[in-house]
C-alpha cells in the first residue's frame, strides 16, 4: 500500500455483503486517501503455493549460477545456464522477449544497476561484481530473485558496497509485514544505505511475485503512452487525461482507447502509436467469473468457437448444452465452481505457451529467410524503444532490436 495525494477506490465490497477483518483494515487505509490493491491482487493458499513452486525453481537456477560462474565466464556463458536449467525443469525465463528483451536473465557487471544484457563480449574478471537476475514462470506463476557474485578476490570498497546492498536486503525483508507500507520497506532500506555513506536509485523501482491476471491495460503504460501523445502533438481527450492523473477513480476503457488511436490515423506517427498501445494491453486471462470483454467494451461476455479449437472451447460447450437440455441444476453448477478456477488458469498457461511456441516458429522462420539477405540494406521504421535498443520493422513485416551495444555513438 501506498499514500498519494489522490487515489483510486480500488477495494471493493458487495452491497449486502459482511464485512470481513481484511475488508475493515483495508477500508481504513483506502478511507485515509492511501492507495490499496485491488482484490484480484490477494492470493489465495494454492495461488501461493503455486508462487512458491515457481520460488523453488528460481532458487535452483540461482544455485547452479553460483556453483558455476567463474573468472573467464562469459555472461552469455551464465545465460544460456539459466535457460537451460529453467527449460528442463519445465519453466519459462519470464526476460525472454519481454519488451524486446532478448536474454533469459540480466547479468550487470560493476557499475552496470541492472537489465545489462548477456552478451560474447562480457568476460568476467578478477575482482568484478556481478548481479545475476532471474524471473522464473513455471505453471503460469512469477518468482523472481537475484544474487550478487564476487569473482575471486575484489576490492574492500566493492566488498563492502555488496555486504551493505545484502544488508540493506535483508532490512527492507525484516519490514514486509501485513498491513504496511511498500514506502516503509523502501524507508528501511534507503536509512541504512544512507547511513553506510552508500545511496540508493531512485528512478528504477522492483517487481514482485505472482501469477498476473489483470485484464485491464497497464496504466503506467498508458501514462506513458499519453506522454507520447503530448509530446508528438497530438490531442488527448480531458477524460483520459483526468483517468490517468489520477483524478478520476474509473479505469480507461477500451472506447477511449480506440479514440487515441484513432487521432494518429493519418499521421506519420499512425504505426508508432499503434504499435505502442497494443504493448500497453495486458495479456488476457480465462477467469470462472463474468468479467465481459476489455477490447469490445461488452459488460457480458463469453468466448467460444465452432468447430472447437481449445479445452475452454469445449467447456463452454459443455455448459451450454446442459443449460439449453435443462441440466444446469445445482449439482451441475456446484460441479462447474470446482473445477473451472483450475481449468481456467491451466488453459491461460497452456495458451501462453502455445503463443510463445508460435513467436519462436516465427522468428525462426523469419531469421532463415534473412539469411540470404545478410549484407543487405533495407529501408525500415522504428517501431519502439526501450532501454535495450531500438526496434526496428521493414515493409516485409519482419521486425527487430538493435541493441543499445550496436547503435553508433
Amino acid at each position: 500500500m501506498g499514500l498519494l495525494k489522490k487515489n483510486p477506490r480500488n477495494w471493493h465490497v458487495k452491497s449486502g455483503q459482511p464485512l470481513t477483518e481484511m475488508d475493515k483494515k483495508i477500508l481504513y487505509f483506502q478511507n485515509k486517501g492511501c492507495l490499496v490493491p485491488k482484490r484480484e491482487l490477494i492470493k489465495t493458499p494454492e495461488q501461493i503455493e503455486g508462487i512458491r513452486e515457481a520460488g523453488v525453481l528460481n532458487t535452483a537456477v540461482l544455485d547452479l549460477v553460483q556453483e558455476k560462474i567463474r573468472e573467464g565466464m562469459s555472461t552469455l556463458e551464465i545465460d544460456q545456464l539459466v535457460y537451460d536449467f529453467t527449460t528442463k525443469h519445465g519453466g519459462i525465463p519470464a526476460p525472454l522477449n519481454y519488451e524486446g528483451f532478448p536474454k533469459s536473465c540480466c547479468t550487470s557487471i560493476n557499475e552496470v544497476v541492472c537489465h545489462g544484457i548477456p552478451c560474447e563480449e562480457d568476460v568476467l574478471e578478477e575482482g568484478d561484481i556481478i548481479n545475476v537476475d532471474c524471473t522464473t514462470i513455471l505453471d503460469g506463476y512469477f518468482a523472481d530473485a537475484s544474487r550478487m557474485f564476487i569473482i575471486g578476490r575484489t576490492t574492500p570498497e566493492r566488498q563492502r558496497l555488496v555486504q551493505i546492498a545484502k544488508e540493506c536486503m535483508e532490512i527492507g525483508a525484516e519490514a514486509c509485514k501485513p498491513y504496511t507500507f511498500v514506502g516503509d520497506s523502501a524507508a528501511a532500506i534507503t536509512k541504512h544505505a544512507h547511513k553506510n555513506g552508500c545511496t540508493v536509485v531512485r528512478d528504477l523501482c522492483g517487481h514482485g511475485v505472482g501469477n498476473a491476471f489483470h485484464e485491464d491495460p497497464d496504466m503506467t503504460k498508458i501514462r506513458d503512452l499519453v506522454e507520447t501523445f503530448k509530446k508528438l502533438g497530438l490531442s488527448v481527450d480531458k477524460k483520459i487525461l483526468k483517468k490517468v492523473n489520477g483524478s478520476d477513480d474509473e479505469s480507461i476503457s477500451s472506447t477511449e482507447i480506440a479514440k487515441l488511436m484513432s487521432e494518429a490515423e493519418g499521421t506519420p506517427f499512425e504505426m508508432l502509436i499503434k504499435t505502442l498501445t497494443l504493448r500497453s494491453m495486458q495479456r488476457a486471462e480465462y477467469k470462472p467469473e463474468s468479467l465481459g470483454h476489455y477490447g469490445l467494451a461488452f459488460k457480458y461476455y463469453c468466448h467460444f468457437t465452432s468447430p472447437i479449437r481449445r479445452y475452454p472451447d469445449l467447456q463452454i460447450h459443455r455448459i451450454i448444452k446442459q443449460t439449453l437440455r435443462g441440466k444446469m441444476k445445482a449439482e451441475a453448477k456446484e460441479h462447474y465452481a470446482n473445477i473451472l478456477p483450475e481449468v481456467c488458469r491451466k488453459s491461460s498457461v497452456c495458451e501462453r505457451r502455445a503463443q510463445e511456441a508460435e513467436y519462436q516458429v516465427d522468428r525462426l522462420k523469419m531469421i532463415r529467410y534473412m539469411e540470404d539477405h545478410m549484407g543487405e540494406e533495407f529501408e525500415g521504421t522504428v517501431s519502439g524503444v526501450t532501454r535495450y535498443g531500438v526496434f526496428v520493422k521493414l515493409d516485409n513485416s519482419i521486425e527487430g532490436m538493435i541493441s543499445v551495444y550496436d547503435l553508433p555513438a
